[in-house]
């Protein structure tokens, strides 16, 4: 071994290198070899050892250096029990980014509520939508009116009670609202010679539930029915001033999960015909039940309140996951009896018997910026809807206040 590849060794042998790996004695000494003229070798065989030795010697100088350079970390972000965010090359997120403390908010609410004070006078239900977002750097209530404003595909449609012509039924009506005003057909509709009232249970995304309470001129007893209709359904239903119970719009429970597995349960699932179900609210989440009767388009026992068990599909219900404990929610209300929580998990909407408290959940300073949102002691939420980006919460005042301030 000559001199010059015993220092290339010895160098090869050291700890990593300092400072970014090669230094200007180092670089000078392998282009020198490098440029040396070929001696004469003792055949082929040593020829080639020893040229291949000075290339792998030259490849492992340049990977040591690569090793000891301090270049980016790739490393995917993780924050303090946050899931890690990974990024794409183009810059791209594959879901969404967890909110630091402190980050502005970033959702909006629109709450439907139910009131049934009126109820036990013979007048039914009322109703009113709603919308809180973040406005001027801190929550406050942008718009509000009567009815249930929903946002459907990519507009918002209306659902408020219509009294008939006769005084003696209370029939909901659905519309779109950003396409006019309710239709005349269906704000006049004709006397009908059973008293027909209906009142929501629940709105949300393309469905709604209600029930429907029939009586007649006789004097006998009502009739109960529970229907889940699409919101196009319940449109062209109330267009009708009379109707019979066979022959209401309505999707059977099954129906949502036609052509989609379901898990264990499945062969009973698609054997099983619910006609008449609900969805309601449960602390923490909407589920579906049924009723003695179900299976037909009788009359059901609506005492006889059962779950269904199968979990409700994103189509019924989004974003239903609490990103808060329990025992978390207790701990800021004690007295909460209910709880809502944003896609985002920016939002944390707690619900009290005679109140809703909205807190910007994760702002270090959360319980003095929250937002309380009074209810009258008969009311209860029927539905709960989240814009979840900055433009949909713009594009959200802006419409809902013009429908909800202009009817």
């Amino acid at each position: 071994m000559d001199l010059m590849d015993k220092e290339l060794k010895d160098q090869l042998a050291r700890d990593p290198f300092k400072r970014h790996g090669f230094d200007d004695r180092l670089r000078r000494q392998i282009e020198e070899r490098l440029d040396e003229p070929v001696r004469k070798r003792r055949g082929v065989f040593r020829l080639g050892w020893r040229s291949s030795g000075i290339a792998l010697a030259a490849m492992l100088l340049v990977l040591a250096a690569v090793w000891a350079w301090k270049g980016p970390d790739i490393r995917p972000l993780a924050g303090d029990g946050e899931e890690s965010l990974l990024v794409t090359a183009s810059g791209e997120q594959t879901e969404p980014a967890p909110l630091e403390a402190g980050e502005a908010v970033a959702s909006a609410l629109l709450v439907g509520l139910r009131n049934d004070a009126e109820e036990s006078g013979g007048n039914g239900s009322s109703y009113r939508t709603v919308l809180i977002a973040p406005d001027r750097g801190k929550l406050a209530v942008v718009a509000e009116g009567g009815g249930i404003l929903m946002p459907y595909k990519q507009d918002f449609w209306k659902i408020e009670p219509v009294k008939t012509r006769s005084g003696g039924s209370l029939r909901l009506i659905a519309y779109n609202a950003e396409n006019g005003s309710a239709p005349k057909s269906a704000e006049s509709l004709s006397a009908e010679r059973s008293s027909v009232n209906e009142k929501l249970l629940y709105v949300g995304n393309q469905y709604v539930s209600l029930a429907q309470l029939r009586g007649s001129e006789d004097g006998s007893a009502a009739r109960e029915y529970r229907f889940v209709k699409t919101v196009e359904q319940l449109a062209a239903d109330s267009l009708r001033p009379e109707s019979d119970p066979a022959a209401e719009s309505h999707v059977a429970f099954e129906e949502l999960f036609a052509g989609r597995k379901v898990g264990k349960g499945a062969d009973a699932l698609r054997q099983a015909q619910t006609e008449q179900w609900s969805i309601v609210r449960q602390p923490g989440r909407w589920v579906g039940v049924k009723f003695a009767g179900s299976s037909s388009l009788k009359p059901v026992d609506a005492a006889s309140t059962e779950p269904i068990g199968t979990e409700l599909p994103e189509t019924v219900v989004k974003s239903d996951r609490l990103a808060v404990s329990w025992e978390d929610i207790l701990r800021l209300e004690p007295a909460a009896e209910d709880a809502f929580t944003s896609p985002n998990g920016d939002l944390l909407a707690v619900v009290l018997q005679n109140a809703i408290d909205i807190y910007p959940y994760k702002q270090k300073d959360a319980a003095q910026q929250k937002l309380t949102l009074e209810l009258a002691p008969a009311e209860s939420v029927i539905m709960v809807q989240w814009a979840a980006s900055e433009s949909y919460v713009e594009s959200w005042k802006e419409r809902v206040s013009a429908i909800l301030e202009g009817s």
